[in-house]
């Protein structure tokens, strides 16, 4: 699979996060650095997009600890902080 291809298929909702339950932990961390990257420089982060953007980088995010068999404390700390909010 191309990189940028992926990414834009994610965007447009070509691809949904389980269709990239195949892929190894190092093609979805780059595919993850592209969406980080684009999160990084929206300027509206309370807009649709940015937490379009941001659900995916999570899912993603999650999709590689677990196929790395690791405990995401951040990520732990972050959910349970977004839900006591």
């Amino acid at each position: 699979m191309n990189i940028n291809n992926t990414v834009l298929q994610l965007l447009n909702g070509e691809l949904q996060l389980s269709d990239l339950d195949t892929l190894s932990p190092s093609y979805l961390k780059v595919i993850g650095r592209q969406f980080a990257l684009r999160y990084k420089f929206y300027e509206d982060k309370d807009s649709q997009e940015a937490e379009a953007l941001l659900a995916i980088l999570i899912g993603i995010r999650k999709s590689v600890k677990a196929k790395l068999g690791r405990v995401d404390s951040v990520m732990l700390r972050y959910e349970k902080e977004r839900t006591e909010s």
